[in-house]
């Protein structure tokens, strides 16, 4: 494997996990590279814009982002992870991390956060800092473990792929809230539904507090 500015490690631990390393400095990682090289023996095929790439890893079950700002990026309209489960780090520092579509648990560690899972079904944890948690219509099996407003998080929600959010929607549930999205080309609507419990006591947050910090862009 390699990437652009990426010095890290591959391991495996004594439990047969294997594990992608990042350094401390703060790097990008990216399963869609198509810009920087691949070994002469790995086999190449045209991406969705034609250039020769593959998939930049396989059969792992951990990223750590260690120190720094990190891009870990796992979005791709070329290849899937669908089927795997991956923990991901980012550790500490601001660190941008986009799941994929496989089943996922994102930590961003202490710093302010942006945290993107995709299209499995994901658990997200910002950690200390005023992290934003993303969402869109593929959004469908999220729970956010620690989102607090006194520490600034943010619900960012994206009119994208023919989705557009309505703030007016949001509902709270016991354990987080439902908001709903219109299919623009279907002229459908369609709910999701966001868990947002972070004890056994359920979801305490007011409705004024959520739209206060719910961005959709």
């Amino acid at each position: 494997m390699s990437g652009p500015g990426l010095p890290f490690e591959t391991t495996t631990a004594k439990d047969c996990t294997d594990i992608v390393q990042l350094s401390e400095q703060g790097d990008a990682f990216f399963l869609h590279d198509a810009y920087s090289g691949f070994h002469s023996s790995i086999t190449l095929t045209d991406d969705y814009i034609g250039n020769q790439s593959t998939a930049r890893f396989a059969n792992i079950e951990e990223i750590r982002g260690m120190g720094g700002n990190d891009i870990i990026d796992l979005t791709s309209p070329d290849y899937s992870l669908a089927g795997m489960g991956l923990y991901i780090d980012g550790g500490a520092g601001n660190d941008v991390i986009w799941g994929s579509d496989a089943n996922e648990s994102i930590s961003g560690g202490n710093g302010d956060d942006t945290i993107f899972g995709g299209m499995g079904t994901d658990v997200l944890t910002g950690g200390a800092g005023a992290d934003v948690f993303e969402f869109t219509r593929t959004s469908t099996n999220t729970s956010v473990t620690d989102f607090e407003i006194s520490e600034g998080d943010t619900l960012r929600f994206y009119n994208a792929g023919g989705a557009v959010f309505d703030s007016s929607s949001v509902v709270l549930t016991d354990q987080g809230i439902l908001i709903t999205f219109t299919d623009t080309a279907l002229g459908s609507s369609h709910e999701i539904s966001i868990d947002l419990a972070s004890s056994a006591a359920g979801f305490t947050t007011t409705l004024p507090e959520i739209l206060g910090a719910l961005e959709i862009l």
